[in-house]
């Protein structure tokens, strides 16, 4: 063939231009080839992407070579080898529609801007504000749907809370009843009514270490008899149920001869003896006339049955 050499001419600039270009595609190439080999998430994704386009690829050409090779035309035929014999067609169209959207999600991938036009624009914020104001409305729906639930629910918790806490303190009255209602002669009477209402007795509170006798006396007034007198007070600050008395008439070696139990309703005492005050006992006890000779000391105590 025909050369044709001034074609082929050139100057220096243009050969040190033509290389610092072929440079810098040789380094922006090895750039991208680095970032490809990188291990990560992207880029094994987009290796994946690029090994099925290449398959994609491979299999586009083996179809084209078998309807090619499937064809024996006549060497006298009129239509260009690259031209398909009638008859023939090949349907391309899904191995197309792949490789355009393997090719669209590396153009994503690689940092490439597909232009929008304004209606894709409006499109895509029609879109996003649709979708956060269905999140919106979703959220406030479950906030008013939850609501109600834990309103009901707080308002449960407390009225037990309460409701606990009332049943404890009447509890803990109930068992303090007869402390209460010894404070005062009113108090015993509201308590005492509400212990009718439940059909039960309100007693006087039992303290046995509230009392103390802080005086006594044992005299003789006959052959067979002897006077008995003691002070008992009351240390508490509330009334106090009044004990049994037990007297002990003791020998010359301290053995009891006679042990005699009084109770109030023998010796015709109160029920209760006040707060910070005194009960004076005094009675007279009739005594064997063969013991009564014999008898040198007493000793007094009470006690509650």
């Amino acid at each position: 063939m025909l050369f044709e050499a001034d074609k082929y001419l050139f100057e220096r600039n243009a050969v040190r231009l033509n290389e610092q270009k072929e440079n810098k595609k040789q380094k922006s190439e090895g750039h991208s080839n680095q970032a490809l080999l990188t291990p990560s998430a992207d880029n094994l994704g987009v290796a994946n992407k690029i090994d099925q386009l290449h398959t994609d690829l491979k299999s586009l050409h083996e179809a084209l070579d078998e309807n090619s090779n499937s064809y024996i035309g006549d060497e006298n035929s009129d239509y260009d080898s690259h031209d398909l014999p009638l008859g023939v067609t090949l349907d391309l169209s899904p191995e197309l529609e792949k490789m355009k959207s393997l090719s669209l999600e590396l153009q994503g991938f690689s940092g490439v801007q597909v232009p929008l036009t304004s209606t894709h624009k409006e499109a895509l914020l029609n879109e996003a504000s649709e979708s956060h104001n269905s999140k919106l409305d979703a959220r406030d729906k479950g906030e008013t749907r939850g609501s109600a639930p834990s309103k009901i629910s707080t308002k449960a918790q407390v009225f037990l809370a309460t409701l606990l806490i009332l049943i404890a303190v009447g509890q803990i009255l109930w068992a303090k009843k007869e402390v209460i209602g010894a404070f005062s002669a009113q108090s015993h009477l509201a308590v005492q009514s509400l212990c009718n209402a439940f059909g039960t007795d309100l007693d006087w509170p039992i303290e046995p270490g509230s009392l103390k006798i802080e005086s006594s006396s044992f005299k003789p007034s006959s052959e067979d008899h002897f006077k008995v007198k003691l002070r008992l007070k009351n240390h508490q600050d509330y009334a106090v149920k009044t004990p049994w008395l037990e007297l002990s008439l003791l020998g010359a070696d301290e053995s009891v001869l006679v042990r005699k139990v009084f109770s109030t309703r023998e010796l015709e005492l109160q029920q209760a003896i006040a707060p910070d005050k005194d009960l004076v006992i005094s009675f007279t006890l009739k005594v064997d006339e063969q013991i009564a000779s014999s008898v040198i000391g007493y000793r007094l105590d009470f006690f509650y049955p």
